[in-house]
Formats: C-alpha cells, sequence, structure tokens
C-alpha cells in the first residue's frame, strides 16, 4: 500500500473511513485515488526509470495476470492506519534490536 496520499486532514480521513467502513459496498470499493490495475505508459510510470524493465514488467503482467493487483480497498486503508497506529502506541515497549531502512530518490531519481 505504498504510495496512497490522500490530501485531507487526518482526522477527516479517518471520519471518512470509519463511515465507510459501517458501509459494506462501500469499504470493499478502491479507496479515492486508487482503482483497478490499467497498464499506463512509460512516461508516467513511478516504478522506474528504464524503457527495458518497464517494459519487461508488462510482459510479466500480461503473462501472469494474477499479478495485476489494483488499489487498496477503503477498508485495507483503514487496516493500515490502524496497524499503525497500533506500532507507533507500542513502539517503546520493544525490546527487540531493530534496523530501519528509508528509501531516498528511489525510482530513478522520480
Amino acid at each position: 500500500m505504498f504510495g496512497i496520499i490522500i490530501r485531507l486532514p487526518d482526522w477527516m480521513v479517518r471520519h471518512i473511513l470509519d463511515w465507510a467502513e459501517g458501509h459494506q459496498r462501500i469499504r470493499e470499493e478502491y479507496a479515492i485515488g486508487t482503482g483497478r490495475w490499467r497498464a499506463l505508459p512509460f512516461a508516467v510510470n513511478v516504478l522506474t526509470h528504464s524503457r527495458q524493465r518497464y517494459r519487461r514488467n508488462l510482459r510479466f503482467y500480461a503473462d501472469e495476470p494474477r499479478l495485476q493487483v489494483g488499489g487498496p480497498t477503503w477498508h485495507w486503508v483503514r487496516e493500515g492506519m490502524l496497524a499503525g497506529d497500533e506500532v507507533l502506541a507500542n513502539v517503546e515497549k520493544d525490546t527487540a534490536p531493530t534496523l530501519l531502512f528509508t528509501g531516498g530518490g528511489g525510482a530513478g531519481g522520480r
């Protein structure tokens, strides 16, 4: 669920997600700004700067349609936010050594 950006205040997003959770039809729909998988032109992709790699990935998707995963549902976004809240609320209780990595300038610097 990377790359999901909902440009609304956190409190508003949570209110919308809680509301959607109570409506079965809506909760199972794609979240705002996402949708079913579709092949995009290379020029607008954000995954790679390599045209050859992008074409190869599209061939993989064509050969294996089950890899064509779309965006998350409202329910998945809500569950992801709740899981993140739980991790942050309990981070001080974690005694295991943890190494975190973060990427920078990925996708060819885009």
